[in-house]
């Protein structure tokens, strides 16, 4: 069962529904999000990897009096070729549908790293090889049994290896441009496209568990259209994923403004003098207060994320 299946659940500080572990792209192992949890007094925990699960036996060992730690997973999405994440909550990590759809992400996350590593390898720069990158080998450590590579895991090597300035080898990567530094910049196409949320939803909803969507003010930050553009995609995705059996929200999140208290229901009640706006943000915040699980997350990453640490949200 999830921590409280109400409307309340998203105002409980003691409670974070939205955690990485370094399974995927967090930069710690679980027992140490675990432990920094319990430091910070949480009473309840579900870490949410990207489309991978931790053995559920290594979960039931992390359960003890002073803190309850479940699983659930962050399912990269695309609706109408705006990205979305997905949050699932209670489900089957066995379910073998489940495990099969999420795969092609994680497969397609590998490929690329293979990639970047191999056009180091062309400019005759030696790194770390692409296994000794997955288990942390190449620092001393073997404990991270990641399910992908990500171009930041790449990153941090170079960082590690050669010196480079972590951010500069984000960009060297191809994550992005660093302009005004004269290092190569690795391009990997990838025409890949993530599942429908709408999919996404039955999926979750298949292996027994709720769909929730995740920081929704996400869109605010990775998206070159204008707020009233941004505001009618994130009013359409609520409608039609409403219509198809939406479970519930992410409403407070380090993702949100923090003027607003990271709570998401404060923005939709703030005031603007653009009319279709707040056509959109009536519409949102009516199919809010109708969902059955609203829920707070820090979408803690450790460290290699420093504006998201689930200390941040301990006030809000």
């Amino acid at each position: 069962m999830i921590y409280q299946i109400d409307n309340k659940t998203y105002k409980d500080n003691k409670v974070d529904c939205h955690l990485h572990t370094s399974l995927t792209d967090g930069c710690q192992p679980i027992e140490e999000v675990v432990e920094q949890a319990k430091k910070n007094r949480l009473k309840k925990v579900i870490i949410t990897d990207h489309n991978s699960f931790h053995d559920p036996e290594r979960i039931k060992k992390l359960n003890k009096k002073d803190i309850i730690v479940e699983q659930g997973v962050e399912i990269w999405t695309s609706f109408r070729d705006e990205n979305f994440h997905l949050l699932g909550y209670g489900l089957d990590v066995y379910d073998k549908k489940l495990k099969n759809a999420l795969q092609p992400a994680i497969e397609e996350k590998n490929r690329i790293a293979k990639e970047v590593l191999r056009k180091y390898e062309v400019l005759g720069i030696k790194m770390p090889s692409f296994e000794e990158i997955r288990v942390g080998s190449y620092r001393g450590i073997n404990h991270y049994e990641k399910a992908y590579v990500g171009t930041k895991d790449i990153a941090m090597a170079r960082h590690i290896v050669h010196g480079i300035d972590f951010e500069e080898a984000v960009c060297e990567c191809g994550d992005k441009k660093y302009t005004g530094v004269d290092t190569p910049i690795i391009k990997v196409r990838s025409d890949f496209r993530h599942m429908g949320t709408l999919d996404a939803i039955k999926l979750v909803q298949g292996a027994g568990g709720k769909a929730v969507i995740a920081h929704p003010g996400f869109i605010f930050y990775n998206s070159e259209n204008s707020e009233e553009e941004n505001w009618g995609s994130l009013a359409e995705m609520f409608d039609v994923c409403n219509d198809n059996g939406l479970d519930g929200v992410e409403v407070v999140s380090l993702w949100h403004k923090k003027e607003f208290s990271y709570d998401f229901f404060e923005e939709l009640k703030a005031k603007t003098s653009n009319k279709k706006i707040e056509r959109h943000k009536k519409l949102i915040y009516d199919i809010l207060t109708g969902l059955q699980l609203l829920t707070r997350g820090s979408d803690h990453h450790g460290i290699c994320k420093e504006d998201f640490q689930m200390d941040k949200l301990l006030d809000y």
